[in-house]
């Protein structure tokens, strides 16, 4: 009965280095897993999880600013009429007595 190898995604890697690692370890250890991978891959994978929290946080803080900003916008807007209001001539005050 014939051994079937086990495909990974690293196996079509372009690395000729690792391809040749993997086949020399295959040999002396045929049971064991072999990854191989650059470091530019290795510190992509570490630094995927606080990247994800990063870009999470961001997003509600930008949420939290246009609300924030509506928010005053639409204070301002309110103060406006009360202010006009408060404004009294007093000349058209003496005249409506």
């Amino acid at each position: 009965m014939a051994r079937r190898e086990k495909t990974t995604p690293h196996a079509a890697s372009p690395n000729p280095f690792a391809a040749t690692l993997r086949t020399a370890m295959r040999q002396e250890h045929p049971g064991i897993f072999v990854k191989v991978q650059s470091l530019n891959e290795e510190m992509g994978e570490m630094s995927a999880g606080p990247r994800f929290n990063t870009v999470l946080i961001s997003g509600f803080a930008s949420i939290a600013l246009v609300v924030a900003g509506l928010a005053l916008a639409a204070a301002a807007a309110s103060f406006g009429p009360a202010r006009r209001a408060a404004v009294v001539d007093p000349m058209e005050a003496l005249r409506s007595d």
